[in-house]
């Protein structure tokens, strides 16, 4: 039986590579994009995702991706809120 190219081959003189593990700044911002259909989410929000361990490393995060254009910082009813850019538009 036959495998496609890629799928269990191993790597000469090491086994297949794998794929680096993602940042909890990457993975913050691929949940917000799957989880939030408008990509407008609070801080109450974000906590309940539980990719950070406090408040503070959260917000650390949160100012990550907002530096990174990939979070655009907004407010709503006098809280802050955040909403998420698509990737390509960040790069803009």
């Amino acid at each position: 039986m036959s495998t496609p190219a890629g799928e269990g081959s191993a790597k000469p003189g090491g086994g297949r590579k794998k794929d680096p593990p993602k940042s909890k700044r990457d993975e913050l911002y691929t949940r917000c994009l799957e989880r939030f259909s408008t990509n407008v989410f609070n801080q109450t929000d974000l906590v309940g995702l539980g990719v950070a361990k406090d408040l503070t490393e959260l917000l650390t995060l949160c100012q990550e991706l907002a530096g990174a254009n990939m979070f655009q910082i907004m407010t709503m009813d006098g809280a802050v809120c955040y909403k998420a850019r698509r990737k390509d538009d960040a790069d803009k």
